[in-house]
């Protein structure tokens, strides 16, 4: 699969990188504290996060400390699903704190999500979102997202947002493509 450059800005942020990893936020995970603590009240979700078989949970950390998380999976399959094929389904995407580095945070997970999808095969990432969120929601728009579904609820309303990974190919690749590939038949044909 060929994927477009999934760039990410992190805006003004000046943010060194050399100390950032992402580890597992599972139950052997000595940060499961924080999972538990974001995701309190929910025991259905906290279980599937314990176990990790459907949904995966990444802890990211910044000079050594923990500075947000992620909660994917591949193929949003549920009762509740939205049935995007080939698209992977972002759960969860937190940063801890009200920094001032939270921006540049965000950019990095995205960044994340954008080689799990890769590595996935998956063609887009998509993400249900509340519409009041108004921070949340520029922030996804100015990274290529797009909204492609809206839900009222009892008390909120949802949005899905959704960015391809797919290459946009112009017209004149294949024709391109195609005389690479003859010019590189008459080669061989030399050598012959």
């Amino acid at each position: 699969m060929s994927s477009a450059p999934f760039r990410v800005s992190t805006n003004a942020f000046k943010l060194d990188f050399t100390n950032a990893r992402f580890v597992r936020g599972n139950q052997e995970s000595k940060h499961f504290h924080l999972v538990e603590k974001f995701f309190k009240g929910q025991a259905k979700t906290l279980e599937k996060l314990r176990k990790q078989e459907d949904r995966i949970c990444e802890i990211f950390k910044y000079d050594g400390n923990p500075v947000g998380l992620i909660v994917y999976k591949k193929e949003n399959q549920g009762d509740d699903s939205l049935k995007i094929e080939n698209s992977l389904a972002v759960k969860s995407l937190i940063v801890f704190d009200d920094s001032a580095k939270r921006e540049g945070f965000r950019a990095c997970l995205l960044r994340r999500l954008a080689k799990v999808a890769e590595k996935n095969k998956v063609s887009s990432i998509h993400m249900k979102v509340d519409e009041r969120d108004e921070s949340v929601n520029k922030f996804l728009a100015d990274h290529g997202f797009v909204i492609i579904e809206s839900s009222k609820g009892e008390n909120r309303n949802k949005h899905v947002l959704k960015r391809s990974l797919l290459k946009a190919s112009s017209s004149a690749e294949p024709a391109i493509k195609r005389k690479r590939a003859a010019l590189e038949a008459e080669e061989m044909d030399e050598k012959v």
